[in-house]
């Protein structure tokens, strides 16, 4: 596997997959995307959660940079079998979902986007620490949801 931007399992054992148009969760305009990011345990292949970022400007998106836990990482009673919880191995956790949500800086096409996008100190610096709370988030296990 050739490592990307992204990828974490030298870091933390987590593997990361970029699944963006799996089952329309990711969304596409002519202007951004959403990419969708799924974090499993490398070697156990137990999920840890989803993370979407959504990190460039577009008309009527929220204008400053912010992590979003749309579903906390927690532990639940057994007899939960609820969406969004893995039961496998009976651990009945609750996996998270959170969004990364910046409005860094867009060249004049996506596929020049793509190609190369050149970020301000202060962008990187936002990236990061907002990319910190994502983690924090996402690593987390808590006994109650918050």
């Amino acid at each position: 596997m050739t490592p990307t931007p992204m990828d974490s399992s030298e870091k933390w054992d987590i593997r990361t997959d970029n699944n963006d148009n799996e089952d329309g969760d990711a969304t596409t305009t002519a202007t951004t995307k959403v990419q969708k990011f799924t974090f499993t345990e490398d070697k156990s292949e137990r999920p840890v959660g989803t993370m979407y970022l959504d990190l460039h400007p577009r008309e009527g998106k929220y204008v400053h940079a912010a992590h979003f836990t749309v579903q906390c990482g927690c532990t639940r009673s057994p007899s939960s079998h609820e969406q969004g919880f893995n039961n496998s191995n009976n651990s009945n956790s609750q996996l998270p979902i959170i969004a990364l949500v910046c409005n860094l800086s867009a060249g004049a096409s996506s596929s020049e986007r793509a190609a190369s996008t050149v970020l301000s100190h202060n962008e990187v610096e936002t990236l990061f620490h907002e990319f910190g709370h994502a983690l924090h988030s996402l690593l987390s296990r808590t006994s109650f949801q918050h």
